[in-house]
């Protein structure tokens, strides 16, 4: 074997190495282990090249955020369909963006995050998804009428 091949080995094998142990030392982040409720919604349509939130939007995102109280994190997703230029791939992460900064506006201590996808749902294309996620046992908290959609485990 050459001198590069016994080296790249080595590091695949040192990283493999270290891998393992932390597995086997169960060396899982705390947060990792947290449970959340997920809740979902869309914001009404975008007109097709518009990147600022209306009227509308913004009133949607104000009860969303109102909604949950004991959020801890807020999922922006611009919807795209798959079949259209990656140009209005940027629109749609603008759009995601600016949902996730009003939310953030509306309660500082979220943690945001924005995206943009495609999509082969037409009826998706053009919206901004909201996932909203609070820790499963805070939700336990929230007012009677809301409704926890699923439980996932964070990874």
């Amino acid at each position: 074997m050459n001198t590069n091949k016994i080296r790249k080995w080595a590091r695949w094998a040192t990283v493999g190495a270290v891998s393992l142990g932390l597995i086997g030392v169960s060396f899982i982040p705390a947060q990792a282990a947290t449970k959340y409720v997920a809740n979902q919604k869309t914001l009404a349509s975008f007109s097709v090249s518009a990147t600022g939130l209306t009227t509308l939007q913004r009133s949607q995102v104000k009860r969303a955020v109102e909604a949950n109280t004991y959020a801890e994190k807020f999922i922006c997703t611009g919807i795209r369909y798959f079949e259209q230029a990656m140009s209005v791939n940027m629109i749609v992460r603008k759009q995601a963006k600016a949902a996730c900064d009003y939310a953030k506006e509306l309660n500082p201590e979220l943690s945001t995050w924005y995206q943009s996808k495609p999509t082969e749902a037409r009826s998706y294309a053009g919206k901004v998804l909201m996932t909203i996620k609070t820790d499963a046992e805070k939700a336990d908290l929230l007012p009677a009428g809301y409704v926890k959609i699923e439980v996932l485990t964070e990874t």
